[in-house]
């Protein structure tokens, strides 16, 4: 029996406890529930692809320039795959998370190949990385960042792989190159971290020549410049459309006139250090075990260091804006993890080497993960159809739905108007759009409120719980 086996079964456990059980609930959170919108409306014909012109509701984001189309494109093909239905973007987060697993996989592999044994130890940096409390939400919850962490790792991929190998790989590294460019066109600019690596193999590990690195760091620059730069020329209505998010939303953010989300720009910082306590745990308690068992070898600590900074890289930027989310810092969070597992695989592997060097033990391992498993898909099984978040406001949007035809624009009170959960939901559930300018039909307005206006209303009897729903006289 393949000794790694039972800890791949113990974290796939791992991963459907956290994430496929949380997939199966109904509610998301907002941001997500806008791309999936954006996605589905994109694949049923309203918005352009190629010129970047994204629709999301008629009073708000229409055309949408809030973040660069490409995550939300790539969705749009699973919708136009299945149809419009609520589990398309739950298929697509649990298809990113799987890449992105495979992919942590893979350069954990390059980075050992050397060595069999610590290279078979690749469900680990997984473990690490699944249990991070906000890699498990984003994946729940349908975030662009999700997308953007596969380009950037296999651009890290590419230019590690060239970075060990004897001969200069132009097509890896040109190949690197618009990877990047297409984390930056899921996100923005936060993707286009892994331009730093050449240069910094070259500062951290010393296996690289300036020379070499400084080239492979110019072909990087180049490929994902020089073809965007030839669709925008190509397309002028898409560069109009990447101006709009240039000013709105980056020039804006750093200047402090958007969304003002944190006190502290070193919020970020906090965060990311609150995020990674539980990998920190298990590597320190592997730590510990060293000390005690008196386990002499060598760390590699000039790798675990240099996906340190190319984690720090990721992360430390968006310190710059005052509008910061945890989930921002999914890009980096991959590095942080390879950097805690090659700090600890040497422990890991010495551990793992004990407990599994009787033949009883590994099958009790074995039978222990078995069970994991399916006591992660039967409680997973016992969430399918369970409401995880804005339990009474999806039953509101179920009624409204039932009264208001698909399409359908409503007038809402101004006071609620920047309620996104609800724009988000009735666009996702019925395409419904909300307007607080004009009479609309039909009038929305939260049970706490007041609006002289419902008197040209009468009120609907739906029974609901957050709105009430109102039909002009």
């Amino acid at each position: 029996m393949n000794k790694q086996l039972p800890f791949w079964l113990f974290t796939i456990s791992v991963y459907v406890a956290v994430v496929i059980s949380s997939l199966v609930q109904e509610g998301m959170f907002f941001d997500g529930l806008t791309y999936s919108s954006i996605s589905r409306n994109l694949a049923e014909g309203s918005g352009n692809i190629l010129d970047w012109k994204l629709f999301y509701t008629q009073s708000i984001g229409n055309p949408f320039h809030e973040h660069p189309p490409l995550a939300i494109i790539i969705q749009s093909f699973f919708f136009q795959i299945f149809g419009d239905h609520l589990f398309v973007e739950r298929i697509y987060s649990f298809l990113t998370a799987v890449f992105t697993a495979l992919l942590i996989v893979k350069i954990w592999r390059l980075l050992f190949d050397d060595n069999k044994s610590l290279k078979e130890l690749s469900w680990f940096p997984v473990l690490l990385w699944i249990i991070t409390p906000i890699v498990f939400w984003s994946y729940s919850n349908n975030m662009l960042e999700n997308t953007m962490v596969i380009f950037d790792l296999i651009a890290v991929y590419l230019i590690q792989k060239s970075l060990i190998s004897n001969r200069f790989n132009y097509f890896k590294i040109f190949l690197s190159g618009i990877m990047i460019l297409f984390a930056f066109l899921c996100k923005g600019p936060i993707g286009l971290f892994p331009i730093a690596t050449p240069l910094l193999g070259f500062v951290m590990l010393k296996n690289v020549s300036f020379k070499k690195a400084f080239i492979q760091t110019i072909i990087i620059l180049f490929s994902s410049s020089f073809v965007l730069f030839i669709y925008f020329i190509i397309n002028q209505e898409a560069f109009h459309s990447f101006l709009n998010y240039l000013n709105e939303q980056v020039f804006r953010s750093i200047e402090g006139k958007r969304e003002i989300t944190v006190e502290s720009r070193f919020y970020i910082i906090q965060r990311l250090l609150t995020e990674l306590i539980p990998a920190v745990i298990i590597c320190t308690l592997l730590f510990i075990y060293s000390k005690f068992k008196r386990i002499k070898f060598e760390t590699d600590n000039k790798l675990a260091t240099y996906f340190m900074i190319i984690g720090l890289s990721g992360s430390v930027p968006i310190i710059v804006s005052m509008k910061q989310s945890g989930f921002y810092l999914i890009p980096s969070i991959p590095f942080f993890i390879l950097s805690f597992g090659i700090f600890s695989v040497q422990s890991v592997n010495h551990f793992i080497s004990k407990i599994t060097l009787k033949q009883r033990n590994l099958k009790f391992i074995t039978i222990f993960s078995i069970l994991s498993i399916i006591v992660a898909l039967s409680f997973t099984i016992s969430k399918v159809g369970k409401i995880k978040r804005n339990k009474n406001l999806i039953s509101d949007i179920y009624k409204i739905g039932s009264i208001v035809p698909e399409k359908t624009t409503i007038s809402i009170c101004p006071a609620n108007f920047e309620d996104w959960s609800l724009h988000a939901y009735l666009m996702r559930y019925f395409k419904i759009s909300l307007d607080n300018k004009n009479f609309q039909l039909y009038y929305l307005i939260n049970k706490n409120s007041n609006d002289s206006t419902l008197n040209k209303y009468t009120k609907l009897n739906l029974n609901t719980k957050v709105y009430d729903l109102y039909k002009i006289k």
